[in-house]
């Protein structure tokens, strides 16, 4: 109880709920209704009367395959097989249509597993807080230092990982269900249309509930393997042999094709175990010596022999061994100096804290995850902006200066298609009036009734936009040019969501990147003696100034970038010469610039506002004494703010998230 209480105080539940704040907030704003994120309406209800006939071509195709002689034997053979039966299983499976978005985005939010985590690596570094004060030697000569403590700790570790993924977890699927509405979880998985390779007869709440143990058993197991690692080599090597394992898993699993003779390290590895949703997304079996086995049994196999193993090792390691901390990496440290020192750069003031900042501080981490992560999540899903084909046609006619003349030849159409549209209604209704058959002709001017009102409802947005730029003319004289505006509506107007979500990744960088560039000597005693120094003071106050703008700047230019060129590949941007005012939703923006100077100014305002953020940390870091501390006074004031005035009101003119969205120009 007394190691729980020690890792529990409140500076740990502050980081805990930051981080519950901040996945929730996110996982909200991934909830994107602009966005084709799975079949709806129709297309959905088609899937589903088609799914028998997808399994009965699933058993024909095995049948077929069965019978060529190169699958006659061997694990090919095999696996087609049992891939047969366990689509066979599922001929009395029944689908209903439902709403699905919210759990596909469940599925696919990636975000909440890294963000677990890291809490569990936090969490095993402050289990072992006696090293780096020194006690570790008079603690491990205690009587219950050994066994009994380590028991303690993997059982908090455990009760850690658990409860952080049950309220992560939990909090994502509150969140779907706030902005899609309820779902029906008892229906059949494969009643949504990613999932229908699944070979499982299962509902949706089981595959939630597996999902979500599976990744929560999964982030113990990788944090265990940390916490041994810090015990027996240190902190430094334990976090290198971290990464290097982290890639070399990233790489099995990107590499290897499913049905490689190799695909044994694709799929028993943490990172498929993680992305445990791909296993119910298709049937995927492993050779193993020839046997066609189950994906997801090897996974169960592979984590419990693993949580045994471990379990075990740590129990030896911490109750047998003496354990001290073993430099097995202590020479790279000293070549990556030495290295360094050759780079005209690292000896500079500028080059120097800039090291710091990124490498030593792990700025380059943070940075890389919110570029990344916006960038997935841009590009995961489509755009749903279906432009009417008859509205960008009238646009394209009447395209050009807004005058008089063109308003009224505007009007005129619109006049000669509402009398199309009577005429047509008259001569209908005195056909039905009459005693003979002509129902050929009713659906003749039916049709034509149909094409005039299609033409209307395309141009009428058309109109509405050139009388209201004439009336801006008359009233302002200044000329004003009549555009499509697909594109910068979506961009200024539409997207907001992605915008928002741009902005906080944006604010999470920065906070990670620049909380610690004062705390960081303060935590390292060197506070005084730098400020005693030659270029100790002002020098160093602008060199870390201009480290705070450099990062800002460019973390917010590189992410809204990203929104800014996935619009433009589908719409492209027509007009940017133009006036600004040419946009109907910007005719009360009093400065006459054009839409590509506005679009300038609206990115040098999100950069600024940026650097204004980094600079708030930039102060928080120097009254706080280490970088966890700066990091997260800084979340608190800042992320977590931001996150419930996003939800509560949008006009909040301080909300960071406004500030580097640029919605104060919009």
């Amino acid at each position: 109880m007394n190691e729980l209480k020690r890792m529990y105080r409140l500076k740990t539940i502050f980081i805990l709920l930051a981080i519950i704040i901040i996945n929730s907030g996110l996982f909200m704003m991934s909830c994107d209704k602009n966005k084709k994120i799975t079949l709806t309406g129709e297309e959905l209800q088609t899937y589903i009367d088609e799914y028998p006939d997808f399994l009965q071509k699933t058993k024909t195709n095995s049948n077929l395959m069965k019978s060529m002689n190169m699958y006659q034997s061997g694990y090919a053979a095999d696996n087609i097989i049992k891939t047969a039966e366990r689509y066979s299983r599922l001929e009395n499976v029944t689908l209903e249509a439902g709403e699905n978005r919210g759990i596909v985005i469940f599925s696919d939010y990636a975000l909440t597993d890294i963000l677990l985590l890291a809490f569990l690596m936090i969490m095993a570094t402050k289990l072992l807080i006696e090293r780096r004060k020194g006690l570790v030697n008079m603690i491990r000569s205690t009587k219950n230092g050994r066994e009994k403590l380590y028991l303690q700790r993997i059982g908090i570790l455990f009760i850690s990982a658990f409860s952080g993924g049950i309220l992560l977890y939990g909090g994502n699927l509150i969140g779907s269900r706030i902005i899609y509405g309820a779902s029906d979880f008892s229906r059949g998985l494969q009643s949504i249309p990613e999932f229908m390779l699944c070979p499982y007869k299962i509902s949706i709440s089981k595959y939630i509930i597996i999902t979500c143990l599976s990744k929560i058993i999964t982030c113990f197991l990788i944090a265990l393997v940390f916490f041994l690692a810090i015990s027996v080599f240190g902190t430094v090597a334990a976090y290198t042999a971290t990464c290097l394992f982290a890639a070399a898993e990233i790489l099995f699993y990107k590499l290897i094709i499913p049905v490689s003779a190799l695909n044994s390290l694709r799929f028993i590895n943490v990172v498929s175990i993680i992305k445990i949703s791909d296993v119910f997304r298709t049937c995927q079996n492993i050779n193993i010596f020839g046997k066609a086995v189950p994906a997801f049994t090897c996974d169960i196999v592979f984590l419990t022999a693993m949580l045994i193993i471990c379990t075990l090792s740590g129990l030896y390691i911490h109750g047998k061994m003496y354990v001290q901390s073993k430099e097995l990496f202590s020479g790279i440290d000293d070549r990556i100096k030495k290295t360094l020192e050759k780079i005209a750069l690292s000896r500079t003031l500028f080059g120097w804290e800039l090291y710091k900042t990124l490498i030593k501080q792990g700025g380059i981490l943070f940075i890389s995850a919110a570029f990344l992560l916006t960038y997935s999540a841009s590009v995961k899903y489509k755009y749903v902006c279906l432009v009417n084909e008859y509205e960008e046609y009238y646009y394209n006619m009447f395209e050009g200066e807004i005058t008089s003349e063109k308003l009224a030849a505007i009007e005129k159409k619109k006049i000669n298609l509402e009398d199309t549209i009577a005429s047509c209604r008259m001569e209908i209704e005195k056909l039905m009036q009459s005693e003979n058959d002509n129902s050929t002709a009713i659906a003749a001017l039916d049709f034509e009734i149909a094409e005039a009102e299609s033409h209307l409802e395309g141009l009428m947005p058309v109109y509405e936009n050139a009388k209201d730029g004439m009336e801006y003319i008359e009233r302002t004289g200044h000329s004003i040019q009549l555009i499509k505006p697909y594109s910068y509506d979506l961009l200024l107007q539409r997207d907001r969501s992605t915008r928002t979500r741009a902005s906080l990744y944006i604010l999470i960088g920065i906070i990670g990147a620049v909380s610690g560039i004062f705390a960081f000597d303060r935590q390292n005693n060197m506070n005084a003696s730098l400020r005693s120094a030659y270029r100790g003071r002002w020098k160093l106050n602008i060199t870390k100034t201009a480290i705070v703008f450099a990062v800002s700047v460019i973390l917010c230019l590189a992410l809204h970038m990203i929104q800014f060129v996935q619009i433009g590949k589908m719409f492209g941007y027509n007009n940017i010469t133009s006036p600004l005012q040419s946009l109907m939703f910007m005719r009360d923006w009093k400065l006459q610039i054009s839409i590509r100077e506005y679009l300038i100014l609206l990115f040098a305002a999100r950069s600024l506002s940026a650097f204004l953020i980094g600079i708030i940390c930039m102060g928080i870091s120097r009254i706080c004494t280490d970088t966890v501390s700066a990091m997260g006074v800084s979340a608190f004031l800042l992320a977590v703010p931001a996150i419930f005035t996003e939800f509560i009101s949008e006009s909040v003119f301080f909300n960071p998230l406004n500030l580097i969205s640029g919605t104060f120009l919009m």
